[in-house]
C-alpha cells in the first residue's frame, strides 16, 4: 500500500539520525529487526526479555516494507526493508544500556546486526506527538499506562500510597 509505505518513509526520514542529539538520549530506534520479530507484540517480547522489560513507556514497531518480487535479489543475504522500532526509555542510561547491550548483535545466524541508535525525536511527548501523524491512525504506538491516565481509584490509591485489594 503505497499510502503506508510513504507515511513509513516519512517517519523514518524525519524521527532519526545517526548522531545522537544534545544531551543524553532517551529514546533509540532499533533497525533491522528480523522476520521473526513479526508484530509489535512480538517485538515488545524480545526487548522485555532481553532485559528491558518495564523500562519504556513508548514502543513503535513499524514493519518491513514488502519487497516486489521483481526486485527481490537471488544472492542471499539481508533484504532491503527490514523491520524497526522506536523505544522511549525512561532513564537515559537504560538506554545507554540498551545500545551496549544490543547494538551489532544478532538474533540468530544469517540475520543482519541490529543497529541501535539515538533517535532525533527525543522523549515521550514528542515520541506521542511526532507519531500520532504517522499513517493516518493505522501504525499504533503501544504507550505504558501512567498514573494520570489510569482509572481514578487506581490513580488515587497509588497517589495517596495506600494498596488497593482486589477481589
Amino acid at each position: 500500500d503505497t499510502e503506508l509505505a510513504a507515511a513509513k518513509q516519512t517517519s523514518f526520514n524525519t524521527a532519526h539520525t545517526e548522531a545522537e542529539p544534545e544531551g543524553s538520549p532517551t529514546t533509540l530506534i532499533i533497525r533491522n529487526l528480523p522476520s521473526a520479530l513479526n508484530n509489535q507484540d512480538v517485538a515488545r517480547g524480545w526487548l522485555d526479555g532481553a532485559g528491558f522489560g518495564n523500562q519504556y513507556d513508548f514502543f513503535l514497531y513499524l514493519p518491513a516494507k514488502r519487497r516486489r518480487p521483481e526486485n527481490s535479489t537471488s544472492g542471499g543475504g539481508p533484504g532491503q526493508g527490514l523491520a524497526y522500532a522506536f523505544v522511549n526509555f525512561c532513564y537515559a542510561e537504560n538506554a545507554r544500556k540498551c545500545i551496549d547491550k544490543l547494538n551489532g548483535q544478532t538474533l540468530s545466524e544469517g540475520d543482519p546486526a541490529l543497529s541501535v541508535v539515538a533517535a532525533r525525536v527525543q522523549g515521550l511527548q514528542e515520541c506521542r506527538s511526532h507519531f500520532s501523524k504517522c499513517d493516518g491512525g493505522r501504525i499504533e504506538p503501544w504507550l505504558a499506562l501512567t498514573l494520570d491516565e489510569a482509572q481514578p481509584p487506581l490513580a488515587a490509591a497509588a497517589h495517596s500510597g495506600h494498596a488497593m485489594r482486589f477481589q
